[in-house]
């Protein structure tokens, strides 16, 4: 990822294509996401059901078949740089990195999810992933990294993006919903045994 020359950098520039010299740090912030998912009310469920399947050792069996190669095949909750590698030269997959006073705090991931060419159904994607650090929230870097997504999403010509938000994250719901993102369904789930 180049990093933004100068530290008022437009928002634009906060948020940047993946380059393989930043795989080692992205997995960092893989890791940050997944504790912290893990930690919040819902996220263990929402990790077991593969949302960030693939990208650490936590993917069930749903989640492996939606990329092409499980990417990680580590410990679980360990993200592996060789496996986000694998994300950089995809077409159906973005991942950028979120910059801040010349340091990466934040990673997203965006997916197609399915494909208007080979399918009767429109280009639609999905926002697997969209993390910054404590330290750095409130001053751009998530609204830098969800409108670069927006922007990938836009160039594919999806139809629509879908994005998980847990129950009780309103920092993150309020953020979505300052880019338009509106409630289409909530689910809701009771472990049994």
């Amino acid at each position: 990822m180049q990093e933004p020359d100068d530290p008022a950098a437009s928002e634009a520039e906060r948020a940047l294509p993946a380059r393989s010299e930043d795989l080692e740090r992205l997995a960092e912030l893989v890791e940050q996401a997944v504790d912290a998912r893990r930690a919040a009310r819902g996220g263990e469920q929402l990790l077991a059901e593969g949302e960030l399947g693939g990208l650490v050792g936590i993917a069930g069996p749903a989640a492996r078949d939606r990329l092409p190669d499980r990417l990680s095949d580590g410990p679980p909750g360990k993200a592996e740089a060789g496996g986000l590698a694998a994300l950089l030269g995809s077409r159906d997959a973005l991942l950028l990195g979120g910059w801040y006073a010349g340091a990466l705090v934040g990673v997203a991931l965006a997916e197609r999810t399915a494909s208007g060419e080979a399918h009767s159904v429109p280009v639609s994607a999905r926002l697997r992933l969209l993390y910054v650090e404590p330290e750095a929230r409130g001053v751009g870097v998530g609204h830098a990294l969800l409108e670069a997504a927006l922007r990938w999403c836009a160039d594919l010509r999806c139809a629509a993006i879908d994005v998980a938000a847990l129950p009780g994250d309103r920092a993150t719901k309020s953020l979505l919903e300052r880019h338009g993102f509106r409630a289409r369904t909530i689910v809701m789930s009771r472990l049994l045994g």
